[in-house]
């Protein structure tokens, strides 16, 4: 379990991993069943869009966990080839660089 500060990263969690946390926060585990298609069936990355979880809940959890874990920090354009660069940073504060450069019948992207 991954903790920034005092706040516990969710996102990769799985559903088990779900179950249990929800448990141990006096929480019902199909909970964890509900957080789980939340962040992976419908890619959410804000606790107040889970309109099947009561507002209590999505409060604690907005003060107890994290689903971001990248910032992006900057992107670059290239007009004359038409790539774009990305610069994204973790939560521990690792960079991660990605381009996508564009083909006639494809993109391709470089992580």
């Amino acid at each position: 379990m991954k903790i920034s500060g005092n706040k516990i990263f969710i996102k990769g969690f799985t559903l088990k991993d779900l179950q249990d946390y929800c448990i141990s926060i006096g929480e019902p585990k199909f909970r964890g069943n509900q957080l789980f298609n939340w962040l992976y069936n419908h890619i959410s990355f804000d606790f107040n869009e889970m309109q099947n979880i009561s507002k209590q809940l999505r409060n604690k959890l907005t003060e107890c966990c994290e689903l971001k874990t990248l910032t992006l920090r900057t992107v670059q354009d290239s007009h004359s080839t038409g790539t774009k660069k990305y610069l994204y940073e973790t939560t521990d504060k690792r960079k991660i660089e990605s381009v996508i450069i564009p083909e006639k019948d494809r993109n391709t992207l470089c992580i």
